[in-house]
């Protein structure tokens, strides 16, 4: 037989089995998404867009292996789920310790810090050091009312404040919507006068909602690194294969992240953007190279 014939006879034979991979069915994963202004926007009680949305579509149209179903949840509930072996994926989370006893983590996107949203009102008297606020002086030559979240992780220097806040009576913990939007409230009527957010969401329910006094967000002295964020995917078998697709896959956008920063472009204020994008790509530019 010739070496012609043998090229073709291999091809032939290759055939059924480019063919059936060709028309296989992608795997479809379930992802959760939390409701957050900016970050999740809900259009007729389904994730429509947002920065985490417009992410993860670029995730997965990097891996066609899947199919994502959008769903929307909380915290608490994707807790249970997970502990009870559901198989999920869900972002944009910050890593939890009790979050890791069931999901495993990788990270994606990173947010510019969070910061203090406070009354515009309240501006010139406020201690501010080169347009930041110090948090340290609040506490020390103010009375302002904090209010932060029981359902939200912070970044150990704001969450070190705020228990330092809360031991000098200074600091409510409050439930309600894991949002975040019910602080915000709290904040334009009077009932707190600070709280903590990533200016993006404040920019978006600011624009969207009808507020008695308008909001105004402030980077915080005492904390100014980029806040990672990422995917959660059951710890399972399922969840150990599912997140290696989708780290090979998250590094393939991170080494070449002008798509990420047209989302930050789009969402971010222009202010914090600019003062941030060479964070932003340093960061992609070392999560491209992770081993």
């Amino acid at each position: 037989m010739s070496l012609w014939h043998r090229l073709m006879l291999v091809v032939l034979l290759a055939l059924p089995r480019f063919s059936a991979a060709a028309g296989s069915e992608p795997e479809s994963i379930d992802w959760v998404l939390w409701p957050i202004p900016s970050a999740v926007i809900v259009v007729d009680g389904k994730p429509a867009d947002g920065t985490a949305v417009r992410g993860l579509q670029l995730l997965m149209d990097e891996l066609p292996q899947f199919k994502a179903n959008y769903r929307l949840g909380n915290r608490l509930r994707q807790q249970r789920d997970m502990q009870q072996g559901r198989q999920f994926c869900s972002m944009p989370l910050l890593p939890r310790e009790d979050s890791d006893q069931y999901g495993l983590f990788i990270p994606y996107m990173v947010s510019t810090p969070i910061q203090a949203a406070v009354r515009h009102s309240d501006l010139p008297e406020l201690p501010l050091q080169d347009g930041n606020l110090s948090l340290t002086r609040v506490l020390a030559e103010t009375s302002m009312q904090i209010g932060a979240s029981a359902h939200r992780t912070y970044p150990p220097q704001i969450r070190k404040l705020i228990d330092q806040a809360h031991a000098m009576q200074r600091a409510q913990r409050i439930a309600g919507s894991p949002s975040g939007e019910n602080l915000l409230r709290m904040v334009s009527h009077g009932r707190i006068d600070l709280t903590f957010e990533f200016s993006s969401v404040t920019q978006a329910f600011t624009r969207h909602t009808m507020l008695p006094e308008p909001l105004y967000s402030l980077p915080v002295a005492e904390h100014r690194e980029l806040v990672i964020t990422g995917i959660y995917c059951t710890r399972s078998a399922w969840g150990e294969r599912v997140i290696a697709e989708l780290e090979q896959g998250v590094r393939r956008i991170s080494a070449n992240p002008l798509a990420l920063l047209d989302i930050y472009r789009q969402w971010v204020p222009q202010e914090t953007f600019e003062a941030f994008e060479k964070q932003l790509l340093d960061y992609y530019a070392g999560r491209g190279l992770s081993p």
